[in-house]
């Protein structure tokens, strides 16, 4: 008996290690993938910052000259309109990567949990202090107020300047006057695409969070009827603004508006999980929560390999979903 407890201990071990094993590798992708993601981001920004400083110069000097006086306002518009569109264009490529980071992030804090690890989780919290996503949102701002300044000074500087003239000539030049209402029009359009566009990038910032607060791990994904497997639950939850102060993000009392993360909660005597049969769609194993799982925290579960009595693939529903995990257990029977 002695014997046999002694080489159920060394397998437990042994599958401990495993699994560490397993984390720790993918913990080192998820920070390779990070990294590769904040190369690709800071050379966007970078590349995509002074393409736009460079675009806009050129356009201030272009179009002021005496040379772009005489174009249609037509075309000042289609340059400003155009450099708008770019700007946004940059700003999703930049989401698209920071949607990588943040994937390859949760994942590192999660595993890092684990792993007894706190690398990513200090980075994370360095990068909230700093506010270092808000300047980034107000570079773009700035680029957006920029385009404006120069369309004011482009539309209205020439054919619109008899707008602003404190005095005008006894008989008006009907083409001037019609070229000054043009371009008041095709300003107030590219204001409000101006608006359209910093409210929408503001949006995605401030919508910019974990949308799923739970990950869930399951491991060993295989395991024999005498092994055993441990399901995991972390809170992914994170600070965000609150629903009724999410319009603007400059408000006030911008700081009261922050939501708190919230913890995990459970119905007392409700499954929290359970596990159901793949062929049959039986339930065959379920598990309640006992406390709170709180930001960051994880829960985990043991489950005896014999308790799904037969061997199979078995799907894993965590309460609140109507759909499974797409990750499936498979049970071996080599007994």
């Amino acid at each position: 008996m002695a014997k046999r407890d002694v080489s159920r201990s060394s397998d437990i071990g042994s599958e401990f290690q495993r699994d560490r094993d397993i984390h720790l590798e993918e913990w080192k992708s998820a920070r390779a993938l990070l990294q590769f993601f904040d190369d690709k981001l800071h050379d966007l920004r970078k590349y995509g910052f002074s393409f736009v400083t460079a675009l806009l110069s050129a356009e201030g000097i272009l179009l002021s000259s005496d040379l772009a006086r005489g174009a249609p306002v037509q075309a000042k518009f289609a340059v400003f309109f155009v450099t708008l569109m770019l700007i946004l264009a940059l700003h999703l490529i930049d989401k698209n990567y920071r949607v990588f980071e943040k994937a390859a992030t949760t994942r590192a804090l999660v595993l890092e949990r684990k792993l007894n690890i706190e690398l990513s989780e200090i980075i994370t919290d360095r990068y909230r202090i700093e506010q270092v996503n808000g300047a980034v949102i107000g570079v773009y701002v700035l680029f957006i107020l920029c385009v404006l300044i120069l369309a004011v000074y482009t539309l209205l500087g020439g054919s619109g300047s008899s707008i602003f003239a404190l005095g005008g000539t006894p008989t008006p030049d009907v083409s001037t006057t019609k070229g000054s209402a043009n371009s008041v029009i095709y300003l107030a359009i590219l204001v409000v695409f101006a608006i359209a566009v910093t409210a929408y990038t503001i949006w995605l910032d401030i919508r910019f969070k974990t949308e799923e607060k739970e990950d869930w791990t399951i491991s060993p994904l295989e395991s024999p009827i005498h092994g055993e497997i441990s399901i995991t639950v972390t809170n992914l939850d994170e600070t965000s603004l609150a629903d009724r102060g999410a319009r603007w993000m400059f408000w006030r009392n911008y700081k009261e508006r922050l939501r708190k993360p919230e913890p995990i909660k459970f119905v007392k005597g409700e499954p929290f999980w359970k596990i159901i049969s793949e062929e049959n769609g039986e339930e065959v194993i379920c598990r309640v929560a006992e406390e709170k799982i709180h930001f960051h925290d994880s829960h985990a579960w043991k489950v005896n390999g014999a308790e799904f009595q037969d061997a199979g693939v078995y799907q894993l529903h965590p309460r609140g979903r109507t759909y499974p995990l797409h990750r499936r257990i498979v049970i071996l029977d080599n007994r």
